[in-house]
């Protein structure tokens, strides 16, 4: 079961999920025509809600089916894996070492998603067991998109396409790294 409270999407199988109906709202759900709600969501608004802000909000976030993600709930997910499965700790010699067999295989596959994704996750796994709770992670990663996008970078068309882009480390402070 999925259900969205808000803007965000919360699944039944990565988080319990309780909803209290009223016994009109089980018949609703019950009696519910396929046709209009053909993959089954069924939705309560406040009253002064317009039918159209209903539609837009119904099929909101998951055009293709896909959910958005909540990082600090897939963290939380993680860590519970990580721990049951590779122990507690910091494990950071492990997990540096996952990550280089990892980069070897994106360098042999570089098109490969799974691959990619395999370094992002040991990425967080090394970020909770470094200490952090999955909300100090979740924050920190927005910050250091922020804090990249307020960087001075140079213009990637005079780059070599195989070597790093760096900032510019002299812009000063303002967002930008000395």
């Amino acid at each position: 079961m999925k259900v969205k409270i808000g803007n965000q999407w919360h699944d039944s199988n990565d988080e319990p999920i309780c909803i209290q109906v009223s016994e009109v709202e089980q018949e609703q759900i019950g009696s519910m025509d396929r046709s209009i709600a053909p993959h089954g969501k069924y939705a309560i608004f406040p009253d002064k809600w317009r039918r159209q802000a209903m539609l837009d909000w119904v099929q909101s976030g998951d055009d293709a089916g896909t959910p958005r993600l909540d990082m600090v709930m897939h963290l939380k997910r993680q860590i519970r894996f990580s721990q049951a499965t590779f122990g507690p700790g910091a494990r950071s010699q492990m997990i540096v070492d996952h990550v280089r067999k990892e980069l070897h295989e994106i360098e042999a596959a570089p098109g490969d998603l799974e691959e990619w994704v395999d370094v992002a996750l040991l990425a967080l796994d090394g970020a909770w067991r470094a200490g952090y709770t999955a909300r100090q992670v979740a924050a920190a990663l927005d910050n250091k998109l922020t804090k990249n996008e307020r960087r001075q970078w140079p213009d990637w068309v005079d780059m070599d396409p195989t070597k790093a882009i760096e900032h510019d480390r002299t812009a000063g402070e303002n967002g930008h790294d000395q």
